[in-house]
C-alpha cells in the first residue's frame, strides 16, 4: 500500500528516483517499443503496392466471407424489378450525375443509370429513404468494373453486394431516422479527443466549434468524400485489410491532430472554414496519418473500442439483419413500421444515456486486468492488456482512507482530492480542528467543491512531480458508485481545467470493479485493522466534542438516502453495463484466439519494454 503521508510521498519519491536510474540503463531495451507500429506501417506499405487486380478478389472476401448468415436474406441486384419511384427521386438522380463527376469513367450515361439504379435498390430493400452519402460509398465499388482499375471486373450482383455489405459492417448510418448511429459515434469521438488531446477539445469547445462539421462527411462515406478516389481505394485497403471497424474514429482524430498547429493559430471566424477543408490528399499523407491512428489506437482503453462497436456499428448490422428477416417473411408494412419505431426508440434512448455519461468510461473487466498480471501458468485472459500494449492504468482510489486501507486493489493508489490542506484550512478558518473541521471537509466533499490548484497538487503527492507531467501516463479514477457525481466533477477539473490527458472512469466504481475481481478468484488486498485508518479523518475529530457526534450522525443518515436513490438509478444501468462487460469480454476472448494463432503460424509478437509507474505490474 502506497502511503499519501508526508513519509509516504518520501518513500514514493525515493522509489521514483530509482525507477528513473533503472529507466536509464534500459534505454537501449525501449528500442524494440516502435517495432509493432513498425510492422504496421511495413503492412500497410504492403498493402498500397499490391496489385489493383487483386483488389476485386480482397475485397470480396474481406466483405462478403464474413457476413456470416445475413448474406442468405439479400435479393440479387439482377433480380430487382426496376422502380425508380423513391419520394426523392430527383436527388439521387442529382448526386448521381455530380459524383466524381471530374472523372470520365462516372460521366458515361450507363454508369450514372447503375448508380441511380442501385442506390435505389437499396434504399427499398432496407425501407429507409436515401440520403446523400451513399453515393459517394457506392462510387469505389462502382470504379472497380472500370478498365482502368485492372484485373477482372466484378459482376453487377458482386458490386452490390459488397457495397450493401460494407455499409452494414462499417458505415450502418444511412438506414437510421435522424442518424441516431451517427450522432452516438460523434460522442464517442468526443470521447476520444478528450482523452488524447484535452487542449484540442476544450479550445474547440471554448469557442463554440464542434469537431462533427468535419467529422460528418468522414464517417459518413469512411473519408471517400473529398477524397481523391484512387487514394480512397488504398485507404479501403488498408481498412478492410484490417478489419477492424471502429477503427475510423482513430483515423478522425489523428487527421484532427494533425492540424493542429493550424486550429491554434487560428480566429474563432475562421475555425469552421479549417474543419471542412481538413482530409488526406497524397499517399505519403495517408500513410502517415494512418501510423498516427495506430499509434492513438494503441495508446487507447480497450473498452472504448469495444463500446464503439457495440454500440454504434452493431446497431445498424442488427437494424439491417433485421429488416431483411422482416422482408424476407413478408411481414406486413404495420408490423415492420412498428418495429422500426421501436429500433428508433432505443438508438434515442442510447444516445441520451451516452451524451449523459460525460466521461471516458472503462469497464470493469480492463481495470482488473491492468491491475492483475497473468498468474504463473496462466495464459492471457481477455481483460489483460496485450502484449504489445506500452502502458498500464494508474489506478486512483477516491474511496476513504478507512475503506482504502479495509479493501483495495493491490496496485491502486489511495488519492484524496481534496488534499490536507483543504481541511487544515477549514479548521484555521473556523477555529476548530476536531469535528467542525472534518464536518466542514464532508461538506465541501458533498457540494463537489473542486479547487484545480489543489487537486493538481494532490497529484503531485501521490504520483510524484515527474509523473504527474508525464504525457504518457494513464490515469483511472475508482470510488464509491454512489460518489459518481462529485467524482464526474474531478474528472472535469482534471481534463476541462487541467487539460490532463489519459483520463479515464471506471465503470460501476469500486463494488462492480471487486465483484469482476472477486469473480475471477483474484486476490484483494484486505486489512482487519481498519480503526486505524478510519481514525486518521473521521473518529478522531467526531469523538471530541457532542456535536461532532450529532454531525456524524445526520451526515451517515444523509449518505444513506443518497445511496438509496443512487443504488436505483445503478439498478437501472446495471443491465446496459453487463451487457457491454459481457460484450468487451467475448470481443478480448477473439482478440487473444487471434493473437495465438499468430503466435502458432510463427510471427512471434515483440513485447514493448514498459516504463515502470507507481502502482503498476511489469
Amino acid at each position: 500500500m502506497v502511503d499519501c503521508t508526508v513519509e509516504g510521498v518520501g518513500k514514493i519519491r525515493q522509489e521514483l528516483s530509482k525507477v528513473e536510474s533503472q529507466g536509464k540503463q534500459h534505454q537501449k531495451q525501449q528500442q524494440p517499443q516502435q517495432q509493432p507500429v513498425a510492422k504496421s506501417i511495413d503492412t500497410c506499405s504492403k498493402i498500397s503496392q499490391a496489385e489493383p487486380q487483386d483488389r476485386v478478389a480482397r475485397w470480396h472476401r474481406a466483405l462478403l466471407s464474413r457476413s456470416g448468415h445475413e448474406d442468405r436474406f439479400h435479393q440479387p441486384f439482377s433480380a430487382w424489378t426496376v422502380q425508380l419511384n423513391e419520394p426523392n427521386q430527383r436527388v439521387i438522380r442529382a448526386d448521381c450525375e455530380r459524383t466524381r463527376a471530374d472523372m470520365e469513367y462516372f460521366r458515361r450515361p450507363d454508369i450514372r443509370d447503375k448508380m441511380e439504379a442501385m442506390l435505389t435498390y437499396w434504399c427499398q430493400q432496407q425501407r429507409s429513404r436515401y440520403k446523400q452519402g451513399l453515393n459517394e460509398v457506392i462510387a469505389p465499388f462502382l470504379f472497380l468494373q472500370a478498365d482502368e482499375a485492372g484485373g477482372t471486373p466484378p459482376s453487377d450482383d458482386q458490386v452490390f453486394a459488397c457495397f450493401s455489405a460494407f455499409l452494414r459492417r462499417y458505415a450502418p448510418f444511412f438506414d437510421s431516422q435522424g442518424f441516431v448511429p451517427l450522432q452516438c459515434a460523434f460522442v464517442f469521438f468526443r470521447r476520444l479527443l478528450i482523452y488524447h488531446r484535452p487542449d484540442l477539445h476544450n479550445l474547440l469547445a471554448d469557442r463554440g466549434v464542434s469537431p462533427d462539421m468535419c467529422c460528418m462527411p468522414w464517417f459518413l462515406t469512411i473519408f471517400a468524400s473529398k477524397t481523391p478516389l484512387k487514394l480512397t481505394l488504398q485507404l479501403w485497403d488498408r481498412h478492410l485489410e484490417r478489419s477492424e471497424p471502429p477503427f475510423f474514429v482513430f483515423l478522425a482524430a489523428a487527421v484532427l491532430a494533425s492540424s493542429e498547429q493550424a486550429i491554434f493559430a487560428a480566429d474563432r471566424s475562421q475555425l469552421p472554414e479549417i474543419l471542412t477543408h481538413l482530409g488526406m490528399s497524397s499517399r505519403e499523407e495517408l500513410e502517415h496519418l494512418w501510423s498516427a491512428a495506430d499509434s492513438i489506437y494503441n495508446r487507447t482503453p480497450a473498452t472504448f473500442a469495444a463500446r464503439l462497436r457495440r454500440n454504434v456499428l452493431r446497431m445498424g448490422v442488427n437494424k439491417g439483419g433485421q429488416k431483411q428477416r422482416n422482408e424476407g417473411m413478408a411481414q406486413d408494412d404495420q408490423e415492420a413500421q412498428q418495429t422500426q419505431l421501436a429500433a428508433e426508440a432505443n438508438g434515442g434512448a442510447l444516445l441520451e444515456r451516452l451524451e449523459q455519461e460525460r466521461c471516458f468510461f472503462i469497464l470493469p473487466e480492463e481495470v482488473v486486468g491492468h491491475c492483475y498480471p497473468p498468474r504463473s501458468g496462466e495464459p492471457r485472459r481477455p481483460w489483460h492488456p496485450s502484449a504489445a500494449c506500452p502502458w498500464r492504468l494508474l489506478v486512483l482510489d477516491l474511496r476513504p482512507r478507512s475503506d482504502f486501507e479495509a479493501m483495495r486493489l493491490p496496485c491502486a493508489l489511495h488519492f484524496d482530492p481534496f488534499g490536507r490542506s483543504m481541511a487544515a484550512g477549514i479548521a484555521q478558518a473556523t477555529g476548530h480542528h476536531g469535528a467542525w473541521a472534518a464536518a466542514g471537509r464532508k461538506l465541501m466533499q458533498w457540494g463537489r467543491v473542486l479547487d484545480a490548484t489543489l487537486v493538481f497538487e494532490a497529484l503531485k503527492a501521490t504520483l510524484g512531480e515527474d509523473w504527474v507531467c508525464d504525457l504518457g501516463a494513464h490515469v483511472c479514477l475508482l470510488g464509491h458508485a454512489e460518489d459518481a457525481t462529485w467524482i464526474r466533477s474531478l474528472y472535469h477539473v482534471l481534463t476541462r481545467q487541467l487539460t490532463y490527458r489519459h483520463v479515464s472512469v471506471a465503470s460501476g466504481g469500486f463494488e462492480a470493479v471487486l465483484a469482476c475481481a472477486e469473480k475471477q478468484g483474484l486476490e484483494i488486498v484486505r486489512s482487519d485493522d481498519i480503526q486505524d485508518g478510519f481514525h486518521e479523518l473521521d473518529t478522531e475529530f467526531f469523538s471530541q466534542d457532542k456535536w461532532g457526534s450529532k454531525f456524524a450522525s445526520a451526515w451517515s443518515k444523509v449518505r444513506k438516502v443518497a445511496a438509496a436513490s443512487t443504488g436505483k438509478v445503478g439498478e437501472s444501468g446495471s443491465g446496459a453495463e453487463q451487457t457491454e462487460a459481457q460484450a468487451y469480454v467475448k470481443t478480448a476472448d477473439s482478440q487473444a484466439a487471434q493473437e495465438t494463432t499468430a503466435e502458432g503460424s510463427g510471427v512471434a509478437p515483440v513485447p514493448p519494454t514498459r516504463q515502470d509507474r507507481p502502482g503498476n505490474w511489469s
